[in-house]
Order: structure tokens, then C-alpha cells, then sequence
């Protein structure tokens, strides 16, 4: 039996023990949604038959429309005018985003897409028709949390969403069905980019800004010829000046961070240690306010798993093991883009072999949370909480495989 036969089957069998006292009121009364709200979320599977109950909605007491990532195209796009309808002519007047963790978008590029699509035939021509886009919308997406702020922003801040209609922002998680509130309507904007901005367009010029100080510093290096030295110089004062004036930074300090290498640019590494104790993760409590998990920069004279029990030592005063490597990340695909140059994250499993945690100039307090009742104040420069998921999902799984971008 193919699929089509299946659900006609199932359609007959379901038509046949189905309900079939309607009554007119019901029919008048069915498009309207009885809780005036509409839900904009991810067409992930994991969340058939948890999202509604886990929202405490019924049917017939919303409208949900699902996308890819739960994303936002444009100004005008299918989800736009699909809430215009649901609040002009159906009666809408809330609207909640709700993203999910461990959302498989974050991993999704416009290269990826590409080549997933050659090998279905489709032709180059084609390809190269919407790459723009792909780019624009593929890319853009890195970290679910981001993801829904900007998709809040994006929604309160689109000139054809009437703006007494409020707008919040939720995670659920597709396991266990738990809400955490990213944002609500009285809260203000957290999006870096004006409402209703797209917020790819700044990380577009940012990446540009980016490949034009490495293309300087590789001539810088690699160049004989004086003059073009005098050129390459000077495409990395106007990289300098670009990132200046988008990060709003003096140019002296964007010179000291962004200039100061020479020879071939390369990422900068940052590891993170994953440690668990009856299935809670620690994370430390830096002198910032924030949480995060133990880690930092590797060091020049040490190896990936020497900086990461090193980092562990300092920040949370235990003495680690690493069991396995949980994931290699790169930065601008799952973590907040504020720095001007290339990161790769390293996440490791880590036993505890001894030790015990003493405040520090880095950090001033270490703590396990359950997957639950993780802190809302997360470092997402350093890790975000999809990361922090993934990390719960590695300890669980004996045969974990490393993911790597």
C-alpha cells in the first residue's frame, strides 16, 4: 500500500467513527479563531500533537501557520498576509512566534540547499536564479532564540500589522513541550535592527567588511610590489573604518581588534566544556551577569582538549576529563555576530575527576541546571541555547556522533 492509499484508508475509517452532529452555530463560528490569537512556528514534525496542548489550544481556538524555521521572508511575504487575514477579516488580535530548540534551520546554508538540489537535477540556470535569495534567507538563519526576536521585531514593526496588536516570543521545547518566553508585547524591541528591518542586511555588510580586511591582510603579507602594499593598506583602513561606523566603535579600538594580525587570516578557536551531574549541566556565572558554560580562547601553547580542561580549572576550579567531542561549531552559524573576525567553537563531554569551584576574577559562582530550569540571563555570544540542548541530547546519547558545520 502506497502512502495516498494509506491515508485514504485511514480518511474512510476516520469518516466512518467521526462525528457528525455540526450544528449550524458550529459551522458560522468555525473560521473564527475562539481565542482571537494566531501562532506563527516551525513545521518540524516533533511538534505535531505537543505544541497545541503544551499552549493549552483547542481546536477551533487559533490560526497556525507553520513556515521552515518559523522564519520571516519580507515585508509582504505568505506569512504577512496570512496574519492580515487572520486579524482584518478573522478577528486576531495576538500573535505569538514560537521557535523550538534544536531547530535543524540553524544548520541549513544557501551552499547546502545548492548542492542538495543538483543532486535532485535541478539545472545550474535554475540554481543560479535564486542563490540571491538563498543567501539571504538560508544564511540568515543561525540560532532559533535570534530567530524568533527578530521575527517579533519583524511582525510589531511591519508597517501593515495594525500596532495595538500584541506580538510575543516563545521557545518550546519539541521533547518535553517546555515554554520559555523570549519576549513579550510590553517588552521593548530586542532585535538589533529596526523593526521590521531585515536583520540579515547588516550581517551581509558586516561579512563584506570582513572578507575585504582578509583579502588586505593576505596582500599585506603576500605582496612585493609597494604599490599594491600602499593599496592593501588601504582597503584595510576602509575594512576598519566600514566596521567602525557599523559597530559604532572608535577606529582606534576597531584598528587594535580587527588589524592587528598579520600573514594569512584564520578563525580564532574557543572551546567549551560540557559537565553533567544527574543529567544537569553547569554553567558559571561570569563577572558580567551572565551564564555560560566553562571556556574561552585556546591558547597559543595549548592543544584543543589542554585549554579546555585548563578553561574548566580556572573558571569553574574542577579537574576534568574529556570523554568525547560534541560538536564544532562555527560561530556565525549558531552564535550572536559582534565580532569581526572568524570563530570556531569546540564543545567536549568532560568528567569530573575532582576539585571544587572558588570565585575568580572571571567567574563568581558555579551552578547545575536541569534542561528545564536553565537561567534566563545565557551568554548566547559564547553559547547559545541551542548549543546548550544539543549538549543535554550528547549526554544521552551513548553514540552520540560529533556535528560539525
Amino acid at each position: 500500500m502506497d502512502r495516498l492509499e494509506e491515508i485514504l484508508a485511514a480518511n474512510k475509517a476516520f469518516v466512518a467513527n467521526g462525528k457528525h452532529d455540526y450544528t449550524e452555530e458550529d459551522i458560522a463560528a468555525s473560521k473564527l479563531p475562539k481565542k482571537k490569537m494566531a501562532i506563527f512556528t516551525c513545521m518540524d514534525t516533533r511538534l505535531t500533537e505537543i505544541l497545541e496542548p503544551a499552549m493549552g489550544i483547542q481546536r477551533g481556538d487559533a490560526k497556525i501557520i507553520r513556515t521552515v524555521g518559523n522564519y520571516l521572508t519580507g515585508e509582504f511575504d505568505a506569512v504577512i498576509r496570512s496574519l492580515m487575514v487572520a486579524i482584518y477579516e478573522l478577528g486576531v488580535e495576538e500573535i505569538f512566534v514560537v521557535g523550538h530548540y534544536e531547530c535543524g534551520m540553524a544548520k541549513t546554508t544557501a551552499d547546502s540547499l545548492a548542492a542538495a538540489m543538483r543532486a535532485h537535477g535541478v539545472s545550474e540556470g535554475a540554481i543560479a536564479k535564486i542563490h540571491g535569495e538563498l543567501e539571504t534567507w538560508a544564511n540568515a538563519f543561525r540560532d532559533p532564540v535570534e530567530n524568533v526576536k527578530d521575527a517579533v521585531a519583524k511582525i510589531a514593526g511591519n508597517p501593515y500589522i495594525p500596532k495595538n496588536i500584541k506580538v510575543h516570543g516563545l521557545m518550546i521545547h519539541p521533547r518535553t513541550g517546555k515554554l520559555n518566553v523570549i519576549q513579550t508585547a510590553a517588552d521593548k524591541p530586542v532585535s538589533g535592527e529596526a523593526a521590521g528591518q531585515e536583520p540579515s542586511s547588516k550581517q551581509q555588510w558586516l561579512d563584506w567588511t570582513v572578507k575585504i580586511q582578509s583579502l588586505a591582510q593576505a596582500g599585506l603579507h603576500y605582496g612585493r610590489d609597494r604599490f599594491d602594499l600602499e593599496r592593501y593598506q588601504e582597503l584595510r583602513d576602509i575594512a576598519a573604518a566600514m566596521m567602525a561606523a557599523q559597530a559604532d566603535l572608535p577606529l582606534a579600538k576597531v584598528k587594535d581588534l580587527f588589524c592587528n594580525e598579520t600573514g594569512y587570516q584564520t578563525p580564532k578557536i574557543d572551546t567549551r566544556a560540557a559537565i553533567f551531574q544527574e543529567d544537569k549541566i553547569l554553567l558559571v556565572h561570569e563577572s558580567t551577569g551572565k551564564w555560560s558554560l566553562p571556556g574561552g580562547w585556546c591558547d597559543v601553547d595549548q592543544s584543543v582538549a589542554d585549554n579546555t580542561v585548563k578553561e574548566v580549572k580556572e573558571e569553574a576550579g574542577l579537574d576534568v576529563a574529556i570523554t568525547r567531542v560534541i560538536a564544532i561549531d562555527d560561530w556565525r552559524r549558531h552564535n550572536r555576530c559582534n565580532n569581526p573576525y572568524g570563530i570556531i567553537k569546540i564543545f567536549s563531554l568532560c568528567k569530573v575527576l575532582g576539585g571544587s569551584f572558588h570565585p575568580n576574577i572571571e567567574t563568581t559562582e558555579a551552578a547545575y541546571f536541569s534542561e528545564q530550569e536553565l537561567p534566563q540571563n545565557i551568554a548566547l555570544e559564547k553559547n547559545s541555547l541551542d548549543q546548550i540542548h544539543r549538549c543535554f541530547v550528547a549526554h544521552r546519547t551513548p553514540d552520540w556522533k560529533t556535528t560539525m558545520d
